[in-house]
């Protein structure tokens, strides 16, 4: 479950495919995919995909980077 401030309740569904974790969610805005997967030993890259007010699928794309620090 993801609760928010903007807008309600989401519920979500996913699986897990080797490096990937899939997920649809459902709520107050409509349904929307996440795909989060694993790219590197400290990558990830994330994509949503949602529905945008014109009716067409908008995909969003983001990639974090673990930065470990090292102790003096």
């Amino acid at each position: 479950y993801w609760i928010d401030n903007f807008r309600g309740i989401y519920q979500g569904k996913g699986k897990e495919e080797g490096d990937k974790i899939i997920m649809e969610w459902n709520g107050a805005m409509g349904k929307s995919n996440r795909i989060i997967e694993k790219t590197g030993p400290d990558k990830m890259k994330i994509t949503v995909e949602m529905q945008g007010r014109d009716g067409k699928m908008v995909a969003y794309t983001g990639e974090m980077t673990r930065i470990i620090k090292k102790s003096k």
